[in-house]
């Protein structure tokens, strides 16, 4: 009895010895690409211009018209395609929506611009055809100017 004890706590620890290693020992890696916002060129962007003005901070889309004056000082936040035909460009300023509209109704009507005050938070441009809108939001302590017009300048 005494050797047949003997024999299973032998053979136990030979089964020990030979069984795999434990999950922690055999820890698998991948490698890792570079993440896809890291390959992004703004330079590189057919459809933007870097504007190096000294209030305006951002890219302009290359299809904001020549004659339309983009609000300074100020930084440009978003642009892209809005409804059909039309783009907008977002801009935000720390002065007060009172003073962007002032602004902005002076430097537009100087650019040979009609200017209307289609609400308090709403100008209307009109040139050549071509019709503009520029609404006004107040976020905190800036002004935030989204200005809509048609696709190509």
């Amino acid at each position: 009895m005494a050797l047949l004890a003997l024999l299973s706590l032998v053979g136990c620890r030979q089964r020990a010895a030979t069984t795999e290693p434990a999950a922690e020992d055999a820890i698998e890696t991948v490698d890792v690409e570079e993440p896809i916002d890291s390959q992004i060129r703004p330079e590189a962007d057919e459809r933007a211009k870097v504007q190096e003005r000294g209030g305006l901070l951002g890219v302009l889309p290359g299809d904001f018209p020549a004659d339309l004056w983009p609000y300074e000082p100020a930084s440009i936040v978003d642009f892209g395609a809005a409804e059909a035909g039309r783009s907008y460009v977002s801009f935000r300023t720390v002065a007060s929506p009172q003073e962007v509209k002032r602004r902005f109704q002076a430097q537009e009507t100087s650019r040979g611009w009609s200017v209307t005050e289609a609400t308090s938070t709403l100008l209307s441009l009109s040139k050549g055809g071509r019709l503009v809108e520029a609404e006004l939001e107040q976020r905190g302590n800036e002004t935030w100017i989204r200005i809509v017009y048609p696709t190509g300048g």
